[in-house]
């Protein structure tokens, strides 16, 4: 058999063959390397069969593969099926196969709103945890492409940034090429004093525009008053849930004063489910400009990244 790359060809022999021909090799990668590439993925299943398959060079000679055209599909194919393999067994019963419907699914089972009833729910045994990832709000139809994800702890940090009583200072940027579909990912985080970044949520949007930077603010916004305005909490000290809510409502140091953030509770942006930044910062994106302006006040001085700042062309 001859086999041709782009920088050489490659002469095989081969005896008689037969059923038995195909027990070591499927298709154009040999059962080595189908391994290393199906355990890579499941290291890292958001990594990309292009990255992947050069990140085999640096593995035994035996597992790596050529990079011509037919292998290269050959790897991407592999990791594609294996990336949905993962997919189904981290979210049971639930078949992500890139539908509207199995993401509007997936969004549901870990809608917030839902779990925040069955958490205050006496006859549920349900208890949320800290670190549960939860749903702030979605929809999958009509052309519409928006999600947003966090956890409780995460969604405390924006309670944790008031009670630092520094100034609010968010971060927002997008990121895209995540998937086959046309769709970015915007995270949103807060600085701490330290110029430490805290996230707080990532939001599945069409585009980084105007209307998926504002929604999924609002979204998390949301998810943020309802932790603080709907939960009921327990008395057992070692629930991480309960205990860092009613850590950011309390003053150990001044108990008389209270917490920042109980007084932050009590204004008329937390009933209107806002919450100010004084300094909203991201790229050098003009939809962020404009929608930190909208969202913020026309005279809100929204911070740019001195990165890309220095890099314009």
């Amino acid at each position: 058999m001859v086999k041709k790359y782009s920088d050489k060809v490659v002469l095989l022999q081969a005896g008689d063959h037969g059923p038995d021909s195909h027990i070591h090799c499927r298709g154009i990668l040999s059962v080595k390397q189908r391994g290393t590439i199906k355990r890579a993925v499941r290291s890292a299943p958001m990594t990309v069969g292009a990255q992947l398959h050069a990140n085999l060079q640096n593995f035994s000679p035996g597992r790596r593969v050529p990079y011509d055209h037919r292998s290269r599909r050959a790897v991407s194919r592999l990791v594609r099926a294996e990336r949905s393999s993962v997919m189904e067994e981290t979210f049971p019963g639930i078949k992500i196969d890139g539908s509207e419907g199995s993401m509007n699914e997936l969004a549901e089972s870990v809608s917030f709103e839902k779990l925040l009833l069955r958490h205050n729910d006496p006859a549920d045994s349900f208890h949320l945890d800290a670190h549960q990832v939860v749903s702030l709000g979605h929809q999958f139809s009509d052309g519409v492409r928006f999600a947003t994800f966090s956890t409780p702890s995460m969604l405390n940090n924006m309670a944790r940034a008031k009670n630092c009583k520094w100034q609010a200072q968010g971060h927002t940027d997008g990121a895209f090429n995540w998937c086959g579909k046309e769709i970015a990912l915007i995270g949103f985080g807060m600085n701490c004093m330290g110029a430490h970044f805290n996230p707080v949520s990532f939001s599945i949007v069409n585009s980084e525009s105007k209307e998926g930077i504002e929604n999924s603010y609002k979204a998390t916004c949301g998810g943020l008053y309802s932790m603080y305005n709907s939960a009921t909490l327990c008395s057992n000290a070692e629930c991480g849930f309960c205990t860092q809510i009613t850590h950011q409502m309390t003053n150990p140091i001044e108990p008389e004063k209270g917490a920042e953030w109980a007084r932050c509770l009590l204004t008329v942006d937390a009933q209107k489910l806002h919450y100010q930044l004084d300094n909203p910062c991201s790229d050098n994106s003009s939809a962020y400009y404009s929608t930190a302006k909208k969202l913020f006040g026309a005279d809100t001085k929204v911070g740019q990244c001195g990165f890309h700042l220095s890099c314009k062309n």
